[in-house]
């Protein structure tokens, strides 16, 4: 009787291999971005946890803390939008696996707070059409008075 080795456990850069593999549609320009995208998410992975923990140590084993040193890591050279894009993929590809191996296990990636990302007040307040002052209600009815009373 000879004993059976266990399944050896994907590492996080074999995950992010089988993700990229999934998500591969035909369309070159599409996969092309893909791939720069996930190879600079490895990149960056690798520059702020380590090789050995991306290559060679299986993806369960990624923390929290893993995935606030790989955010820390990114702020300074990159813009906090940015460091979130990166940080999402990581995450849908954490969460596909998840989802295709059944492992109880969650993303550290998830739900990770990256100061200063999202929308920015003026993206949610254009003023860029007209120089007047921002109205106090409802921004759609301001800009409709205005079209309506030009002559």
């Amino acid at each position: 009787h000879g004993a059976v080795l266990p399944e050896r456990s994907s590492s996080f850069a074999d995950v992010l291999d089988q993700y990229t593999e999934f998500k591969t549609t035909g369309y070159e320009a599409t996969d092309h971005r893909l791939k720069v995208r996930i190879a600079k998410c490895k990149a960056d992975l690798e520059a702020a946890i380590g090789a050995f923990n991306v290559y060679q140590q299986p993806v369960q084993t990624i923390t929290r803390q893993d995935a606030n040193a790989y955010r820390d890591s990114l702020l300074p050279v990159m813009a906090p939008n940015s460091v979130a894009r990166y940080k999402n993929t990581l995450n849908e590809a954490l969460n596909w696996y998840i989802k295709e191996t059944g492992i109880d296990w969650a993303s550290p990636f998830a739900g990770l707070l990256i100061k200063g990302a999202g929308r920015s007040k003026a993206d949610r307040h254009p003023s860029h059409c007209c120089n007047a002052p921002q109205p106090r209600g409802s921004i759609a009815i301001y800009h409709l008075r205005h079209i309506v009373s030009e002559p």
